[in-house]
């Protein structure tokens, strides 16, 4: 315990004085708290809670394609783990097996680790921002979150199916199929399905639907083939309109 105390008061003391100086300068750079993150390793060894994760080897060599969400690759970004904040780690999500990868840094070297699903509340992908939900129809699952305010949120589940594949001649092989995604909205914690405008538009009370679908013309907005940057600004709108009819 005394051990783990120490690791967290020389974090502090050390991210302080940075945090000050990229307040009034320059931010701080890109790699500096995975930097921060090792040099710590190398003196107090490595952190038993990300440790947690299981070993992971990459399954599919006969494969087209790849299980994992946009391309194969660890991405840059932030995560929640049982409740500790780790930031600036590389992450790789399979949507197929619905895991996240960890490239953990351990003895030196950089060895992936599936993360238990069940202990991430919250992690990011270079700006992506993705968080646990567990609900009784299906229990936990990894969705992405578009929109700042937890009364409405749109959520994404994404996903990749495998298929068989004759790509390789005589050896057995297979091909995962184009990222798909499910999209919900999240209103005060319920989840609701929806496919396009109509059935984004039920999820809400009938006295807001007319003034919502006046915003999607005014915006020329279709939800299902809007980017997240137009979603975002959706969520925004239906938030403050929601408030301001519930007074």
């Amino acid at each position: 315990m005394r051990r783990y105390l120490k690791i967290i008061y020389l974090l502090v003391v050390l991210l302080i004085p940075y945090s000050l100086y990229s307040q009034v300068k320059n931010p701080l750079p890109n790699n500096y708290y995975q930097k921060l993150f090792e040099q710590i390793q190398s003196q107090y060894g490595p952190d038993q809670t990300l440790l947690n994760g299981i070993f992971y080897q990459y399954p599919y060599r006969n494969a087209k394609g790849h299980p994992f969400f946009h391309e194969n690759r660890f991405y840059h970004g932030d995560l929640v783990f049982n409740n500790i904040l780790y930031k600036n780690m590389e992450l790789k999500f399979d949507i197929f097996n619905q895991q996240l990868i960890l490239n953990y840094y351990f003895n030196g070297n950089y060895t992936p680790l599936i993360l238990p699903t069940e202990l991430i509340s919250y992690f990011s992908l270079e700006g992506k921002q993705f968080k646990t939900v567990c609900l009784k129809e299906t229990g936990t699952a990894i969705y992405q979150v578009l929109g700042l305010n937890d009364s409405i949120q749109c959520l994404y589940q994404w996903s990749k199916q495998r298929r068989e594949s004759d790509h390789l001649g005589q050896i057995l092989s297979y091909k995962f199929t184009f990222e798909k995604r499910k999209t919900f909205l999240s209103i005060n914690g319920e989840l609701h399905r929806y496919m396009g405008n109509s059935s984004f538009l039920r999820v809400f009370p009938k006295n807001t639907r007319q003034q919502i679908k006046n915003f999607f013309k005014s915006n020329k907005i279709k939800v299902r083939y809007s980017n997240d940057n137009v979603i975002e600004t959706l969520m925004e709108y239906c938030n403050e309109y929601l408030k301001t009819d519930s007074k």
